[in-house]
């Protein structure tokens, strides 16, 4: 396995969504590839941070501007 393989494969990497050789793979490809640690560290942290956000967004209410504004652009957005 190759460092864009693994790249390609963090999100289901840390998600525990890979079939089980795939997740083997990957895993030996950390044991020797320092950038791809590195990588899947920075990922793993990105992560928490945004997992620790949502967690705390009752305590920080959307102001009324930015959750309209939100709604606009998303519905700006062709579907198919």
């Amino acid at each position: 396995m190759e460092c864009r393989e693994v790249r390609d494969l963090a999100d289901s990497f840390l998600s525990e969504r890979l079939p089980a050789e795939t997740n083997h793979e990957v895993l030996r490809r950390l044991d020797v590839c320092p950038g791809c640690r590195s990588e899947m560290a920075s990922r793993r942290a990105l992560r928490k941070t945004i997992q620790r956000a949502f967690t705390c967004a009752e305590l920080l209410p959307m102001r009324d501007e930015f959750r309209d504004g939100s709604v606009s652009c998303l519905r700006a957005i062709p579907v198919g």
